[in-house]
């Protein structure tokens, strides 16, 4: 092989190699996001006790809707990242599922507020 080919074969080689080594160490792993909040999910609603006081029952009420929160953003995140080709006009239901979800955190968060002025 010719010496002065070399570096440009190196160039090429790293060049084509580094972004496969930037995502093959991502440190962000969806799946594992969405099992962190199932468990996190099932401990707070094993949690949630009637003899607890009210203001026990608001704080865990409200932090259930926050890790159902993170849950749907995490999923709509995956869904915009897998099928981003997808619009609602190639929908069978003719819906745009990134709106839904949006508005559906939305009314969450609406909720989060309603449950939090029942303390107040």
């Amino acid at each position: 092989m010719d010496e002065n080919k070399l570096p440009t074969l190196a160039f090429l080689i790293t060049t084509c190699l580094f972004p496969l080594n930037l995502s093959a160490h991502s440190s962000h792993d969806p799946i594992k996001d969405l099992a962190k909040y199932e468990t996190a999910l099932k401990q707070y609603q094993d949690a949630f006790e009637p003899d607890l006081e009210r203001r026990q029952k608001i704080d865990n009420l409200a932090s259930q809707i926050t890790v159902l929160e993170d849950r749907l953003f995490t999923l709509r995140d995956l869904m915009a990242r897998d099928y981003p080709h997808v619009k609602a006009g190639m929908s069978k239901y003719k819906l745009d599922y990134m709106e839904s979800i949006d508005s559906t955190l939305k009314d969450l968060k609406i909720l989060v507020e309603q449950t939090e002025s029942l303390h107040e």
